[in-house]
C-alpha cells in the first residue's frame, strides 16, 4: 500500500511539474526570458503621456520635440538603461538647415496680387526676382510644347494627370512632380522662367495640407549643400477657380521670392544595456524608433495637432518596455536603444547617427527597427526586410520569422516587402540609413491606415493588444540576435 501511494505521488508530482514546465514556457519561455516584464499598463500609461496635446505634436525643431526628448530621457533613465549618446548623456544633438519662403514674398499676375499660401502656392525655396511675360499652353502635351516660342517667359498650364497613383499615401505631396516630369527638361531646354499651374479637382482638394507642408519650408542636415540657391525655375500653382481668368492672361508675371535659413536643433536618444558575455557585449544589436511627427497641420474637424499615437509613440513605449526585460534578464551582446529625431524629415537623425555613431560603427550588428505598430487588422502585421529585394541578412530572416511563430504568429503580409509595391514602404524609417552603410536590418511595421498623418492618429485609435504582440516579437527577435553565437550575416548588394 505504501508503495503505491508512494508511485502515485511521484507520478502526480511529475504531472504537476510537466503542467507547470508548459505554462513557464508559454509564459516566459526561454525565447523571451523576462517577457514578463512587458506590461500592457507600462505601454498604456506612456503612450497616453507622450501623445498628450501638451507636447503639440513633437515637430522637430521645435521646443515642443525637446520636451518631449526631455520626458522620453527621464523614461528611459528610469527604465535602468545607461546613458550612450555623447559626453555621458541619453543625448545627440545635431543641426538641422531650414529654407523657408518669407512672407515679405510677392507674387502678380497680370498686375493682380495673390495671398502667399491662400491663393498660391510656391514649390521650392530659391531667390527668384522676374518680371516675365507670360503664354497660355493649357493642357499641351510634350510634344506639342516642344514647337512652342518659349524662352524668357513664365508657362501657364492646366494640371492634367492621367497616371493610377491617386491613391497613394502622401500623394499629394509628389502630385506636382509627377505632372510636370514629362515637361522638366523641355522647359530648360526652351529657357521657360517659370510654370504656373492651375489646379485640378486633385490638386484642389488637397490644397490646404500642400500649403500646411509647404509654408513650413524644407529641411536637411547642414553642408556645403544645404545653402539657399538663386534663379531657378519656381512652379506656382493657383486655384482651379482662376482657370477662366489665367487663360485671359495677357501680362507679365511678378515673382519676388524671398528665402531665408536658419539653423535648428533636432536629438537623438541613446540608451544601451550591457550584454553578459565578456567579449559579444562589445557589439550591439540595435532596436530603434524615432519620437518626433508634424506639430500643427490643417485641422480634421476640431482638431489639428497631430499626436502620432501610432507614428512612431507605440515604437517610443515599446522601447522603453523592451529595455525593461533586457534589463531584467541582459543578452549576451548588448542593446542599443535610438529613439531617432527629424525622422519625418526624411529621417534625418538616423542619416546623422549612422554618419556620426556614439559607439563604434562596426560594433552594430543588426539594427531591428518600427514604424507604426499599433493599427490595421489585429492579427496581420509586416516585417520589410525579408524579401529577395530587400533582404540584407538571411539570419536576421529566420530569427524574424521563428519569433513570430514562437510568439503572436502574426499573419503576415508580404506585399509591402515586394521591389514594385508603388509606397516604397521599406526606405521610409530609420534603418534606411543602416542598410545602407552595410548594417542588416528590420523593418517591424503594421503598416499605414487612413489615420497616417492626420491629426486623428491619437491614442484612442490605438489597438494596445496588438502593440503588446508587436513589442513581444520584437523582443523575441532581438533577444535570439543578442544571444546568437556568430554576428548576422550581411548580404552584400551591388550600387548598381
Amino acid at each position: 500500500m505504501r508503495q503505491k501511494i508512494f508511485t502515485y505521488t511521484i507520478i502526480g508530482f511529475l504531472i504537476i511539474s510537466h503542467h507547470v514546465t508548459l505554462f513557464a514556457q508559454n509564459n516566459n519561455d526561454s525565447g523571451a526570458p523576462a517577457l514578463s516584464a512587458i506590461q500592457m499598463e507600462d505601454l498604456k500609461r506612456d503612450l497616453i503621456a507622450l501623445c498628450d496635446d501638451h507636447f503639440l505634436g513633437r515637430k522637430a525643431g521645435t521646443i515642443d520635440e525637446l520636451r518631449a526628448a526631455a520626458w522620453l530621457t527621464d523614461r528611459m533613465r528610469e527604465t535602468g538603461m545607461q546613458a550612450a549618446g555623447e559626453d555621458g548623456t541619453f543625448t545627440q544633438f545635431f543641426n538641422l538647415s531650414r529654407k523657408v519662403v518669407m512672407p515679405t514674398t510677392r507674387i502678380a499676375i497680370d498686375g493682380r496680387s495673390f495671398k502667399l499660401w491662400s491663393e498660391v502656392i510656391i514649390l521650392g525655396q530659391t531667390h527668384v526676382n522676374l518680371d516675365a511675360p507670360t503664354v497660355y499652353v493649357g493642357k499641351a502635351t510634350p510634344e506639342e510644347v516642344k514647337n512652342m516660342d518659349l524662352k524668357g517667359k513664365a508657362v501657364i498650364m492646366e494640371a492634367h494627370f492621367d497616371g493610377s497613383d491617386l491613391g497613394r499615401q502622401l500623394f499629394f505631396l509628389r502630385y506636382s512632380g509627377e505632372v510636370l516630369q514629362p515637361y522638366y527638361d523641355i522647359f530648360r531646354e526652351k529657357g521657360v522662367v517659370a510654370v504656373i499651374m492651375v489646379a485640378d479637382d486633385y490638386f484642389e482638394s488637397n490644397w490646404n495640407k500642400v500649403a500646411y507642408t509647404r509654408r513650413s519650408g524644407s529641411t536637411s542636415l547642414t553642408g556645403p549643400r544645404d545653402q539657399v540657391s538663386e534663379g531657378g525655375m519656381p512652379i506656382l500653382w493657383v486655384h482651379s477657380s482662376e482657370r477662366e481668368a489665367m487663360q485671359q492672361v495677357k501680362g507679365n508675371l511678378i515673382a519676388d521670392i524671398r528665402v531665408e535659413q536658419y539653423l535648428f536643433p533636432s536629438v537623438n536618444l541613446v540608451g544601451k544595456i550591457e550584454g553578459t558575455d565578456p567579449q559579444l557585449k562589445n557589439e550591439y544589436v540595435v532596436l530603434s524608433g524615432h519620437h518626433d511627427y508634424l506639430g500643427i497641420q490643417a485641422p480634421i474637424g476640431n482638431d489639428s495637432i497631430c499626436n502620432g499615437a501610432d507614428d512612431n509613440g507605440s515604437v517610443c513605449v515599446a522601447l522603453l518596455a523592451m529595455a525593461r526585460a533586457f534589463k531584467e534578464k541582459p543578452s549576451k551582446r548588448s542593446i542599443l536603444f535610438i529613439i531617432h529625431g527629424a525622422e519625418e524629415m526624411s529621417m534625418l537623425g538616423a542619416r546623422w547617427f549612422a554618419a556620426h555613431p556614439t559607439v563604434p560603427f562596426e560594433s552594430m550588428v543588426a539594427v531591428l527597427n518600427g514604424d507604426l505598430i499599433a493599427n490595421n487588422h489585429p492579427d496581420s502585421a509586416a516585417v520589410l526586410g525579408c524579401s529577395d529585394a530587400h533582404r540584407t541578412s538571411n539570419y536576421l530572416v529566420e530569427a524574424v520569422l521563428a519569433a513570430n511563430q514562437e510568439g503572436p504568429k502574426f499573419k503576415l503580409d508580404q506585399k509591402w516587402d515586394k521591389a514594385d509595391h508603388p509606397e516604397y514602404f521599406y526606405y521610409r524609417s530609420d534603418h534606411a540609413p543602416y542598410a545602407s552603410r552595410g548594417v542588416p536590418v528590420l523593418f517591424f511595421t503594421t503598416l499605414l491606415h487612413p489615420l497616417y498623418h492626420t491629426p486623428l492618429d491619437d491614442v484612442d485609435h490605438i489597438d494596445f493588444n496588438k502593440l503588446y504582440r508587436m513589442t513581444e516579437w520584437m523582443y523575441r527577435t532581438a533577444w535570439k540576435v543578442a544571444n546568437h553565437h556568430e554576428r548576422p550575416d550581411v548580404i552584400v548588394r551591388s550600387k548598381e
